[in-house]
């Protein structure tokens, strides 16, 4: 699928080619072939041109990336919003129904059953068969850690070079 998001004009046969590789990402939960670029080095296209094609169209991508997530946080609140008021309804109508009780017409049914639940009422005394403990690397930490000269076993500083596209 491509970007509708387009802040820039770029080459048709290069927007063209990028449709198709986002088609086959699409179609395949986002994942491209391992030599998918094939499908960008053989559009003959001057080099520079090309290059700041690809650029823009990143850069549109980045912005719709943008506009989805803020999107998504909107959701997320509206999500949260309902879910609150949901659970404000759902004890009131605990609260003013008794156990036993049944409502119900073509669409609703509200009714009682039973469950079982565990309560740990002293989680030192569980027995470690039961416990679970995820670990969970701390990077930042071990950065911070060499550079202030710890060596830390299995781990190292690597310095990179990052592509900017402003």
């Amino acid at each position: 699928m491509s970007s509708k998001l387009k802040l820039y004009e770029i080459d048709e046969l290069l927007d063209l080619t990028i449709q198709e590789v986002s088609k086959i990402a699409e179609e395949n939960d986002g994942l491209l072939p391992d030599d998918w670029a094939h499908f960008l080095d053989d559009i003959q296209v001057e080099r520079t041109k090309k290059i700041l094609d690809i650029g823009r169209y990143f850069k549109s991508l980045e912005a719709e990336a943008e506009a989805v997530k803020t999107e998504k946080l909107k959701l997320a609140l509206r999500q949260k919003h309902c879910e609150t008021i949901a659970e404000k309804l759902k004890l009131y109508i605990i609260n003013n129904i008794h156990a036993g009780e049944v409502f119900s017409d073509a669409n609703t049914k509200l009714s009682w059953r039973k469950s079982e639940g565990v309560i740990i009422s002293d989680e030192s005394s569980i027995p470690e068969e039961f416990i679970k403990i995820e670990r969970k690397i701390q990077i930042a930490d071990i950065k911070k850690a060499i550079k202030s000269g710890v060596v830390v076993s299995g781990a190292k500083i690597e310095t990179r070079n990052n592509l900017q596209i402003k």
